[in-house]
């Protein structure tokens, strides 16, 4: 009789065991994917970001010569001359006609289509500064500052993301600590593994979930897929592992 009560205390500490850590995955799982689509959005801004370099008053060698200096800069990833008549064209489909009818495509400056790396997207005025006005030529940079505004602020909650999601898993194992270094009593390894398996178990259900609900964002753009193969789910998985051996041996709940 006595076993069979020792045996529902135990079965009923591990369904604690698993909702808890359950609870603990699926905010972490939320926070990693909130983490992966702010990073995602970010390198779609990067991607689509691009400095436009217009160079005045130099010939066809100085141009060449130009984008072979701008090429070697740092966070560069490329750097493509933009053809006068492509220039001519843009002024046209802008529906600014009599100013493309204007303009005589040889004595256009050169034009040049940059693009950087993420670092120089987060700061591309400095970067102008310190690299393409010390080259000492008649030579201007344009970007939509919008942009480059957006990215930094996207960046700046994909930091805090970072931090939260490190804090929570530094609490974690702060708190297993804790528990093994001063809870003196010894649990059978029978019910530590217990705890293990309700552990896996939650977290098992919890990246099921996490990639249910990501599902329908996959099919609307399959640019924001959100894969549970990466080092995110096995952190979440490994925290979820060692919050279950340490609820195990508190129970203190």
């Amino acid at each position: 009789m006595e076993n069979n009560n020792y045996s529902k205390i135990v079965f009923r500490g591990y369904r604690r065991v698993f909702f808890l850590v359950f609870a603990i995955a699926m905010l972490m799982q939320a926070a990693v994917f909130m983490q992966n689509r702010i990073q995602n959005a970010l390198k779609l801004i990067n991607d689509d970001f691009k400095i436009v370099l217009v160079l005045n008053n130099a010939s066809d060698a100085q141009a060449k010569e130009f984008q072979s200096n701008v090429s070697n800069i740092s966070g560069v990833s490329s750097i493509d001359i933009i053809e006068p008549n492509s220039v001519l064209a843009s002024l046209n489909d802008a529906g600014n006609s009599m100013s493309a009818q204007a303009v005589n495509a040889d004595f256009l400056p050169a034009f040049f289509e940059v693009k950087v790396s993420q670092d120089v997207l987060l700061n591309p005025k400095v970067w102008v500064q310190d690299n393409i006005n010390a080259l000492g030529q008649d030579a201007g940079a344009y970007y939509k500052e919008d942009q480059a505004k957006l990215a930094v602020y996207i960046n700046a909650i994909n930091k805090f993301a970072l931090i939260a999601l490190l804090t929570a898993a530094f609490s974690l194992l702060a708190f297993g600590f804790f528990v093994e270094a001063y809870y003196t009593k010894i649990s059978p390894l029978n019910e530590r593994f217990g705890g293990l398996f309700s552990a896996l178990s939650a977290y098992v259900v919890s990246a099921g979930v996490a990639f249910a609900l990501a599902y329908p964002l996959n099919a609307i753009n399959p640019d924001f897929k959100y894969c549970l193969l990466n080092w995110h789910q096995l952190a979440v998985a490994l925290l979820c592992l060692s919050a279950g051996w340490t609820l195990a041996k508190w129970k203190k709940f």
